[in-house]
């Protein structure tokens, strides 16, 4: 054998390429074995017993289980975590290796990601082996549509690097509302410091009408305070944005914390990625139900009726949102939702980081749930008048389709994102 041989891996799920694509793996990776080639097989745990025909020159190696923490859109976007999970796991990320995807392309997708944004394997060539696909059919499920957006992704930016290279340019602003019996504001503020102590900190007092909040305010040290009549979410923000002098501007909720990583990750990756408008990552909720939300990324035929993407906090250009007009005040709610659907119209791009990128102290299935039916749905019905035009008669079949399924899972659009068991999709 060669000396020095990159080593050969190869991807697959059942949940993604079917059996089907599992025999093509299989098929694969004993040509590779036959042909001298250091081999690894990846394969679901379930499926490793009973698989027959593996050569013994190739190693099975097991996709680790799903996190039963994480919330995902589909399982589609599950086993690409897993796949990122199981190499991590291994130290390929650092290694010189071949990254074979068999069947699905979207199995790739978080893999791409780490290489295109955190700089993780740099000297992995990553390659896509697809089944036949289907001819004159029409994504109508959710997860048909990720799986078709995914494997376009892969393949856009599959060799795509971020490098080392000089120290971060942008400078990073933190803008922090504030209004009533926002007792945590403290943490929010330290958590920035701790994370990134260069970030300016802007803090914005909407009104508050609470005593106890008025004086944590007055007596924030080392931070920006702008106080205004109370105007609501959007406003307080888009007043923030007005006072920071940096170049990048992070939004941070009163009660949620910076998780460590995400604000330095987050400046590299659109450092060295001018393309990208905007950058998100997973939220970790605490609570009664202590998840973490994986946004699948923002996919525009599903993007009018389920808000698949970053919740609140990201690493926003500047320039990009007061280009949109900032938030929209009209929005009492989802105004996270509504401005990423402004962006994607002005032509902006944006993408995932596969970190956790601020941790919410307030449940979310709580929060929603203890707002009338009218509230909940007023943000979803306003964002399908606003931006229906952005689809054309395409998107609009698919959208068709897709809304007709979720009527029929009885999907709720205003929460965060179902687990992808509870929703057929």
């Amino acid at each position: 054998m060669p000396g020095g041989e990159p080593l050969q891996v190869i991807v697959c799920s059942t949940g993604a390429a079917g059996l089907s694509g599992v025999r093509r793996a299989v098929r694969l990776a004993n040509r590779r074995a036959a042909a001298g080639r250091r081999l690894r097989l990846l394969l679901d745990p379930w499926l490793i017993p009973d698989t027959v025909g593996i050569d013994p020159g190739v190693r099975v190696v097991e996709l680790v289980d799903p996190d039963p923490g994480h919330r995902y859109l589909c399982r589609e976007q599950a086993d690409a975590d897993r796949v990122f999970e199981t190499l991590l796991a291994h130290d390929w990320q650092s290694q010189s290796v071949t990254l074979t995807f068999v069947g699905c392309a979207a199995l790739a997708l978080t893999v791409v990601r780490a290489r295109r944004l955190l700089g993780l394997f740099q000297d992995a060539t990553i390659e896509t082996v697809d089944l036949e696909p289907l001819t004159g059919t029409v994504a109508g499920t959710p997860s048909e549509v990720f799986a078709r957006w995914a494997a376009g992704y892969v393949r856009r930016y599959a060799g795509t690097v971020l490098r080392a290279g000089d120290a971060p340019r942008g400078r990073v602003s933190v803008v922090i509302p504030l209004f009533d019996h926002e007792q945590r504001v403290h943490e929010a503020v330290a958590s920035v410091r701790r994370d990134l102590p260069e970030a300016e900190i802007v803090v914005v007092n909407d009104g508050s009408a609470d005593l106890a909040t008025s004086r944590l305010f007055d007596g924030l040290n080392g931070v920006v305070k702008v106080s205004q009549e109370g105007q609501g979410l959007s406003a307080a923000r888009n007043a923030g944005i007005r006072h920071v002098r940096g170049d990048y501007v992070v939004p941070l909720d009163a009660d949620d914390t910076i998780r460590p990583g995400f604000l330095d990750a987050a400046r590299r990756a659109l450092d060295g990625n001018p393309d990208l408008a905007y950058v998100v990552g997973y939220t970790q909720y605490t609570g009664l139900l202590h998840t973490t939300y994986a946004p699948a990324g923002f996919i525009p035929e599903l993007s009018l009726f389920m808000h698949t993407h970053g919740r609140a906090t990201g690493m926003y250009r500047k320039e990009v949102l007061q280009g949109v007009g900032g938030y929209d005040r009209r929005f009492p709610a989802s105004e996270d939702w509504e401005i990423q659907i402004a962006l994607y119209r002005a032509g902006h791009l944006t993408d995932v980081l596969p970190i956790v990128a601020h941790r919410s102290q307030g449940d979310a299935e709580q929060f929603h749930s203890s707002l009338d039916e009218q509230v909940r749905h007023r943000p979803v019905q306003q964002i399908m008048r606003k931006h229906l035009p952005m689809l054309d008669a395409g998107d609009l079949q698919v959208g068709m389709l897709v809304l007709a399924h979720l009527w029929d899972a009885e999907y709720e659009p205003s929460l965060p994102a179902p687990p992808w068991r509870s929703l057929p999709v």
